[in-house]
């Protein structure tokens, strides 16, 4: 091919969420990878520019110390786009083994999420010393506690409180059930309940919106509502046991 004919070459995206990465303003892709350890992998981050414009910052954090990003900041190049789409190329990496986290990209009220699981091959089991908002929570044994989770904002933690009587009906009065499908299952879904609540109140107050403050509370619902329906699963693949899960599977068939 002449140097002529390459003139006319078309770049071509495809975008398996598009409808997301129109809503959200930005994407990862893939949405979730398996990293074994010490061995960077090659993410890509997809911007609309037509709702993140040219000129804005993008900072991406991980909520897991092991696990590493090339990049923190993105300033956003609106002449890279094609058909209103930016395409960065990340680097990701985790130190050890059995790490799970999270990557955030975020600007204003716009957010990617991007799993992230560190593994030797054919590896499985639980690591204690996982970190980060969506990994596996902090356990209290308060003797009548009036929720059933809160976060600490100290060490970016879910905390769960057994002694609630429907947490106890699940974990068991000393926790001693905690590794049961449907134990695992149940601390997923209170896990990523809470995450996402405190993403959205996050979003709603650095987005500059102006909101009656009695339309505050709804719109953080609505917001966490939002990020449990396109993130939640990330959270369940990184505290449900798969192998569980799929033992579990077959005894149904």
């Amino acid at each position: 091919m002449t140097g002529k004919d390459r003139s006319h070459e078309a770049v071509v995206y495809v975008i398996p969420e598009k409808g997301l990465l129109i809503d959200e303003g930005m994407i990862f892709q893939p949405e979730s990878v398996t990293l074994s350890p010490n061995q960077p992998r090659k993410v890509f981050l997809l911007v609309y520019v037509k709702m993140i414009e040219g000129g804005s910052t993008i900072t991406i954090t991980s909520d897991n110390e092991s696990i590493h990003v090339s990049q923190e900041e993105i300033t956003v190049n609106e002449a890279d786009a094609i058909r209103h789409i930016v395409k960065y190329e990340i680097e990701v990496w985790g130190e050890g083994t059995g790490q799970d986290g999270v990557i955030s990209a975020e600007h204003h009220a716009n957010m990617a999420l991007l799993g992230i699981r560190v593994r030797l091959k054919d590896e499985t089991g639980d690591d204690k010393s996982r970190k980060g908002m969506f990994n596996e929570p902090e356990y209290s044994h308060e003797p009548k506690p009036l929720q059933r989770t809160a976060y600490s904002s100290e060490d970016g933690k879910v905390i769960i409180y057994v002694n609630f009587p429907s947490v106890q009906h699940y974990l068991g009065d000393k926790g001693q059930y905690r590794k049961s499908l449907p134990a695992q299952v149940f601390v997923a879904d209170l896990v990523a309940e809470r995450c996402f609540h405190e993403i959205a109140k996050r979003k709603v107050t650095v987005s500059g919106a102006t909101l009656r403050p009695e339309a505050i509370p709804d719109r953080i619902q609505r917001d966490a509502f939002k990020l449990s329906r396109e993130h939640g699963k990330k959270v369940h693949e990184v505290l449900v046991d798969k192998d569980l899960l799929i033992e579990s599977r077959k005894i149904d068939e």
